[in-house]
């Protein structure tokens, strides 16, 4: 039992290191809390968008600040290039863009995250202020530390969990599901092999009953071994992808549009409303 617990600080270890050495997404501070506006006249909001091209994905971004501002007007609204029509009234859109971030995603798209002042009102003038801080990283680097600590000391003890920490769930609950798999048939082999080995060691078994306990032992020792080492392999592995693995960002996964539906002579206007898992 000592040498399997030296055994796993010794691998919780070098996998700290390497997660330490690898080099992680760090990304600026105002995703990881939104600033507060210096005045009563806006608001900041950030929204993100995906696209086969950096471009692509920033309209998209971008578009999503546009709907914000709409749903903010109310119902009934239609959104253009030119502006947000309430009423056979045109308001420009007022809002600024102040900061840009952009990861190309392992499938080769891009997501842009944007920041941007927003006034609350359509019928004031904000007065939008600078933002010099888009490039500050110290918040986000000490929380990325804190995650990739608490992550790897949470796999330690239950596998799985530190990728469910760092938002891959898909990864973790496998991961989960798998260990908890491999240790069950552990557990439950070790005491079927125990059970046909009373068998055998019984003092009035026939022969037939002892060779046919002793094939049954055999097979279950087996399996035995072989859950114990798939349970060894993803316990290290699970370790390991833990270290290694980004942090995924939490993406807004609710989102609002105005919508409006044809009735007996009259429109219906109502809001569309997505969940995005």
């Amino acid at each position: 039992m000592r040498k399997i617990f030296i055994v796993a600080l010794a691998i919780f270890a070098a996998v700290s290191a390497l997660a330490q050495n690898k080099r992680q997404t760090i990304r600026p501070d105002w995703m990881l809390e939104k600033p507060q506006p210096g005045n009563s006249t806006y608001e900041y909001v950030i929204e993100h968008g995906e696209g086969l091209t950096e471009k692509d994905a920033l309209d998209e971004a971008v578009n999503r600040v546009h709907q914000y501002y709409i749903r903010r007007l109310g119902q009934g609204i239609n959104s253009g290039q030119e502006g947000v029509t309430l009423q056979n009234e045109t308001y420009n859109i007022p809002f600024k863009k102040v900061c840009e971030y952009t990861e190309k995603q392992n499938d080769g798209t891009y997501l842009v995250f944007v920041l941007c002042q927003v006034a609350l009102r359509g019928d004031i003038t904000p007065t939008f202020e600078d933002y010099n801080t888009c490039n500050s990283i110290s918040k986000y680097r000490n929380y990325m530390h804190k995650k990739n600590i608490s992550a790897m000391v949470a796999s330690v003890f239950i596998p799985g969990s530190g990728m469910m920490i760092k938002r891959h769930y898909g990864s973790g609950t496998v991961t989960m599901l798998g260990e908890m798999a491999f240790v069950g048939g552990t557990v439950t082999t070790y005491y079927l092999a125990q059970n046909q080995l009373a068998i055998m060691r019984s003092n009035d078994v026939t022969l037939n009953d002892f060779n046919k306990a002793k094939k049954n032992y055999d097979i279950y020792r087996k399996v035995n071994i072989a859950c114990l080492s798939a349970a060894g392999v993803l316990y290290v592995y699970n370790l390991i992808r833990t270290g290694t693995m980004k942090q995924k960002v939490k993406l807004p996964g609710l989102s609002f549009a105005p919508v409006v539906m044809p009735m007996d002579n009259c429109l219906a206007s109502g809001v569309n409303v997505t969940l995005k898992f």
